[in-house]
């Protein structure tokens, strides 16, 4: 039975990035944290973590306003 539910798999990734400063952040310490890299980067780290479970993610968005947003899926 799978345990951990999504919504706390992404409040962990997300933790990182609240209230921070993004380009003191790995990997936006090294990368632009643009809207795209945030929404591949949130989408790599949640992919492993969903191993197993009965749900799957195709894309992921990211929103900087409320008309401005992108969204990831892999290729």
């Amino acid at each position: 039975m799978y345990q951990v539910s999504v919504e706390q798999h992404l409040g962990d990734i997300l933790s990182r990035f609240d209230h921070s400063c993004l380009n003191d952040v790995p990997p936006f310490d090294k990368i632009n944290p643009s809207s795209e890299n945030i929404a591949s980067t949130i989408y790599n780290e949640l992919q492993p973590k969903l191993a197993g479970a009965p749900v799957d993610i195709s894309s992921v968005e990211v929103w900087e306003s409320p008309q401005t947003g992108v969204a990831y899926s892999p290729d």
